[in-house]
Formats: structure tokens, sequence, C-alpha cells
């Protein structure tokens, strides 16, 4: 579960993406975004962790998904940012789709603590990495994707599910297909 080290970094995918846009080659990218310490961290491991991070949710990007990435409103680019992590991580994009959406459809307002112990321990069947984790671990990935999806404002602060509206210039842009759209809390059109 990589996607332990952050939370949505917004700005800072930003910035990686501005210069991706730039020198159109993730490993150029990689090695100035450290080199010359972009992300501002204070230390070195810390700065080649978030920076693999970000690069590994934006690869899934093309460049012309990017450029809108980089033009866009700020919502915009947390919901962008969210469809990047969803398309990474396996385990995200089902809690996306088997709780979040559907807790929205079924008018269930809040995402609880609880709904993803239930969740985790379901997908425990398909994702054996997720028994070898401790129960400071498993906390520690429901904190983060909690986080996530409070800065990518699908959550409020009290976990409760907030509609998304995609633009049909977002959809098209990040070709956006009719399952991803089950990542948002949206009723299909």
């Amino acid at each position: 579960m990589a996607f332990i080290g952050g939370s949505l970094l917004r700005q800072e995918s930003l910035d990686v993406a501005n210069l991706y846009l730039q020198l159109q080659d993730w490993d150029l990218v990689k090695e100035k975004v450290i080199a010359d310490n972009i992300l501002q961290s204070k230390r070195v491991s810390s700065a080649k962790r978030f920076t693999t991070e970000i690069i590994s949710r934006l690869s899934v990007l093309d460049s012309e998904q990017l450029e809108f990435f980089v033009g866009a409103s700020i919502q915009e680019q947390a919901h962008t940012l969210w469809l990047a992590i969803c398309r990474r991580y396996d385990f995200i994009a089902e809690f996306a789709v088997e709780l979040l959406h559907e807790h929205y459809v079924y008018l269930r307002g809040e995402v609880s603590q609880e709904d993803f112990e239930a969740f985790i321990n379901k997908k425990s069947e398909w994702h054996p990495e997720i028994d070898k984790l401790t129960d400071s671990s498993r906390n520690k990935v429901r904190q983060i994707i909690f986080r996530i999806l409070k800065q990518a404002e699908i959550l409020d602060k009290n976990n409760q599910i907030i509609s998304v509206i995609l633009s049909g210039s977002m959809r098209e842009a990040l070709s956006i297909n009719e399952s991803e759209l089950l990542f948002f809390p949206v009723i299909g059109e």
C-alpha cells in the first residue's frame, strides 16, 4: 500500500506536472525535483518518497490530461488527482466504487470508520497484503484515504459525502469513462 506516503498533494503535484510538461521525461523530472528540492522537503529521503508517489499518480495521465490539470480550477485539480489515485491504486478504486459511490447512491450520506473497517475486512480476501497490515498500519491507511477524500472535496470534515459535478470538458479532457464515473459521488448522466 504505497500510497501511505502522503495526502492529495495538490500543489506539489501541480509543480511536478508543470515540470513534466516542460521536460516530457519522468526520470528527468524526478532528478530535478529532488536535486532542486522543488517540494521543499526537509530531508532527501522525504523528497524521494513524495516525488516517487506524485509521479506514480501523475504518470497515469497523458500529456493532454496533464495540460488540463495544470490549467484547471482548484476543485477540478483535486478531482483530477482523485481520479489519478483511483487509476493508480486498485484498492482505492474499489473503495471509491463499492463504498463511497454506493453510499451516495443509496443516500447513506456518511462514510464511517466502521464502514471502512468492514470494507477492508471484506477486501482482505482479494488483497492478501491487507492481512499483513498491523492495526496501526490499517489505521494509517484509513486516515490517509479519508484525508485525501476531504482534500479532494469528496467528504466534508464530518465524513459526509459531498456531491461532485464533473463538467463535460473535464470528463472529455480526462477521458473519464462510465466505470470511472463511479469513483465519484455522482449519479450517472
